[in-house]
């Protein structure tokens, strides 16, 4: 089983393991980097509807931003680690 924290963490090293420049982590590869580490994870279980939620409530952690999809579609979402979280890479940017 995995608490909060545990979760937490391993969001940052998915982040922090990005080849973007700038920091931005896609929220589909955080995903599967959380169901790699914990094999049932779901964040229903942590009291969170979506994946999204649960980054979004922890705004000292985790900057989130929204991108245009390059056809019709959904927009892309990315993650990286929030300025002063003292936890951030020294990339400054847009997702690319």
């Amino acid at each position: 089983t995995y608490t909060e924290p545990d979760v937490l963490a391993a969001i940052e090293t998915a982040v922090q393991a990005t080849t973007k420049a700038h920091g931005w982590q896609h929220l589909g590869v955080i995903g599967q980097y959380l169901h790699q580490s914990f094999a049932d994870f779901t964040p229903m279980k942590l009291g969170y509807k979506k994946l999204l939620d649960l980054i979004a409530a922890h705004p000292e952690r985790f900057a989130v931003k929204w991108s245009a999809p390059a056809r019709k579609g959904a927009p892309h979402v990315w993650v990286r680690l929030a300025a002063g979280s003292g936890r951030e890479e020294s990339h400054r940017g847009q997702p690319e």
